[in-house]
């Protein structure tokens, strides 16, 4: 989500009287432009803490004073009621200059000496500095106990904040403090969810998505989480029946074969002798798994497949037979070991491949090659090759679907005819 996106639903939600929701925007806003001085101006009207309220306002001012945001930051400033100052002593005579720095936490001037531990980019005295110091390591403490056991609730997640507003600590700033515990909180929920069952729901998705925007993790810093949370997405997709296919595979198949993975492999050959590697090519298709060998090879039809096991680097076969059993070498064993298992379990039965509503009704591409080459680019009644059309033998309005072994091809007069017939 763009900046300006973020900042205009932030807008919209504190206009319908949602601060709440306000306030988690503008703070997003301000960790992505942090230079912002509107971010920074919005933020301060969402909370009611007058302190909170001054330190995000003296942030927009010492950005620019002298821009209209900075002009606007110094005006709400003085209006904001005055902090209980201590009484100067009588022997003070000294009045600080106009372009006194001052703490933007705890509104104390920067005298000369103090000016060596005063940090300028976030605007604090030393003393500030070591308070803030600790409260960022406290609030780190309080985030792992509250992630340990990988579950975040809403009471922990408003402890979180509530304790970042008693001690004035930024949010965004506590929680760039504890990235890198909130990145792993976030892989470990994920491997968790798709270790329940194998697969990853829909729910499951959302939930780390929302987890990530509620701790303010940029999307480049997520991105190998999401790239895994895509990739078990698509492990999900190929355990659910989703295959993928490969329309143009390196070997020449059996008419009505479809090919779903192809790589690079080697078989694990052990003799009484020896271990070794025969390198080979592992084709995996709607009927059996192939692999060829220049020393070699052999297919194996999915009846007599028992068990697949999948390893750090390869997967294991346990056949019914013995020649292709034992271990295979390949770079992707998830996914080899996945659809493997998916076509093993539609071939008894105990997965059908899904369908997609009003869209099973279209023939996929695949099916419709391997009905071409099946059929013999002929109509399958009368023999003709023109104006052929590709058939439910059981109709889709009857629950027929789009698949291999339900498509024919017809011209269009024996169409017609059976038309006429149902």
């Amino acid at each position: 989500m763009l900046f300006k996106d973020v900042m205009e639903q932030g807008m919209v939600a504190h206009k319908a009287g949602d601060k709440t929701k306000a306030h988690q925007l503008f703070l997003k806003a301000t960790q992505m432009e942090p230079n912002n001085q509107y971010s920074w101006i919005w933020l301060s009207t969402c909370i009611d803490d007058v302190a909170m309220k001054r330190e995000y306002l003296e942030r927009a001012r010492v950005i620019n004073p002298h821009t209209e945001a900075g002009r606007r930051a110094t005006q709400m400033l003085s209006r904001l009621p005055r902090p209980i100052a201590t009484p100067p002593s009588p022997t003070t005579t000294a009045t600080p200059r106009s372009n006194q720095q001052v703490c933007v936490r705890c509104s104390k001037e920067i005298g000369l000496l103090e000016r060596f531990n005063f940090n300028k980019e976030m605007g604090r005295c030393g003393k500030c500095e070591r308070e803030v110091a600790k409260s960022l390591q406290q609030f780190r403490h309080a985030f792992l106990k509250y992630a340990s056991d990988s579950i975040l609730s809403p009471e922990e997640w408003s402890n979180l904040e509530h304790g970042c507003q008693l001690d004035r600590v930024p949010l965004p700033e506590a929680l760039s403090f504890v990235r890198s515990d909130a990145l792993a909180f976030l892989d470990r929920t994920l491997l968790l969810s798709f270790a329940d069952g194998g697969q990853l729901s829909m729910q499951d998705v959302q939930e780390i998505l929302r987890l990530k925007e509620l701790l303010m993790i940029p999307d480049d810093v997520a991105q190998p989480l999401l790239n895994q949370m895509n990739y078990f997405q698509h492990i999900t997709r190929i355990r659910q029946g989703h295959l993928p296919t490969i329309t143009k595979p390196d070997v020449h198949l059996d008419a009505g074969e479809i090919c779903h993975y192809q790589t690079q492999a080697a078989f694990q050959r052990v003799t009484k002798r020896a271990t070794d590697l025969v390198p080979g090519q592992l084709i995996v298709t709607s009927q059996q798994v192939h692999f060829l060998s220049g020393s070699g090879g052999w297919s194996v039809k999915h009846r007599f497949i028992l068990r697949v096991n999948t390893e750090t680097d390869g997967i294991t076969l346990e056949l019914t037979v013995k020649r292709g059993n034992g271990f295979y070498v390949v770079p992707n064993s998830l996914e080899a070991a996945s659809i493997i298992e998916t076509l093993v379990r539609i071939d008894r039965r105990q997965l059908f491949t899904p369908t997609n509503g009003e869209m099973s009704r279209h023939v996929p591409n695949n099916v419709r090659i391997a009905v071409y080459n099946r059929d013999q680019g002929r109509c399958v009644e009368c023999g003709a090759s023109d104006y052929l059309e590709y058939d439910h033998i059981i109709p889709f309005s009857k629950g027929g679907a789009s698949t291999l072994n339900n498509i024919q091809l017809l011209c269009r007069r024996c169409n017609l005819k059976k038309g006429d017939r149902i």
